[in-house]
């Protein structure tokens, strides 16, 4: 979140030249990716420990599958 907050403030602030902001931006933006799946994740397992989320198991050939 340092990571982000550093390149946001760099690009308003204009420390960061506009011809580096795209660049920047796509940083910014796979790091949101990446924190929202982090945080889905931590969600996905609360629930799980809660019992408010069902697994259902399914059989299969890995074999096959591979």
């Amino acid at each position: 979140m340092t990571t982000i907050g550093g390149f946001i403030d760099g690009i308003l602030d204009g420390t960061i030249d506009s011809e580096n902001q795209s660049k920047y931006l796509k940083i910014v933006s796979d790091e949101i990716k990446r924190l929202s799946r982090l945080v889905t994740g931590m969600l996905n397992m609360s629930k799980l420990e809660a019992g408010e989320l069902d697994i259902n198991p399914v059989q299969f050939d890995i074999s096959e599958m591979l």
